[in-house]
């Protein structure tokens, strides 16, 4: 039976940020789930081919078409500006641009796109959300974390069986004659504590958040150097 879905969704985005993008870059929000449904919606903020940097549009994103979105769009706060919006998505369509364009001086150094938007013409259904791994370490009180990362002074508890599935690279240093085997510590020195978290927290199923370009970049760079082939396969094309 068809229903309606009322959610809002923020990208943090700086000029700076905008002025950065190249070609067909992107910025975006977290994930929302519409409820009652197993669909999924974001906000895109991209660079558009053939045009500058400071001319970027935002898309509406979902990761099923055939639904009605319905809402508006704030740019701010500098020089704040308003859009709405309505349009249905096709049985095919994920992406719906849903502002053509805007001056990122729009932004300043603390900008914020924010969408609200109202989904209907989804069908209800009985979704459950996937288990991920940390729910299960979350209820294993037998299976405790045997390792740790250190960077930054900071330290990050992991579980070395999990992190060898996760990387080629982590496998090697916990299955060979390695001083990272025998003290289950692996030092990181040329990323932040920001970044190692954020892609350990995601490749455990723990809430992640990127709110700035920049920091999106640094992720994709972690785990293209430990081969952490789902992280890129996900965040690459966004």
């Amino acid at each position: 039976m068809p229903s309606s879905f009322t959610d809002t969704a923020e990208v943090k985005v700086s000029t700076a940020d905008i002025d950065g993008m190249t070609e067909e870059q992107c910025v975006f929000s977290t994930k929302h789930r519409i409820r009652g449904s197993k669909i999924q919606w974001a906000v895109h903020v991209c660079g558009v081919k053939g045009l500058p940097s400071y001319n970027p549009r935002i898309f509406l994103w979902v990761s099923e078409g055939g639904l009605t979105a319905k809402g508006n769009v704030v740019i701010g706060p500098v020089d704040g500006y308003e859009k709405t919006f309505s349009f249905s998505f096709n049985e095919t369509e994920t992406k719906h641009c849903i502002v053509d364009g805007f001056r990122s001086s729009r932004l300043g150094e603390d900008g914020v796109v924010t969408v609200h938007v109202t989904f209907s013409n989804y069908k209800d259904v009985v979704y459950v959300e996937p288990s991920t791994v940390f729910d299960f370490i979350t209820d294993s009180s037998h299976y405790t974390s045997d390792a740790q990362i250190h960077v930054d002074d900071k330290t990050i508890d992991v579980h070395r069986h999990f992190l060898c599935m996760i990387s080629p690279v982590f496998h090697a240093e916990f299955t060979h004659d390695t001083k990272e085997a025998r003290s289950g510590t692996i030092e990181i020195n040329d990323f932040s504590f920001d970044t190692v978290k954020k892609v350990i927290d995601y490749c455990y199923g723990r809430e992640f958040v990127v709110d700035e370009l920049s920091r999106m970049i640094d992720v994709l760079k972690f785990a293209d150097k430990y081969d952490i082939k789902t992280v890129i396969k996900k965040f690459d094309p966004l």
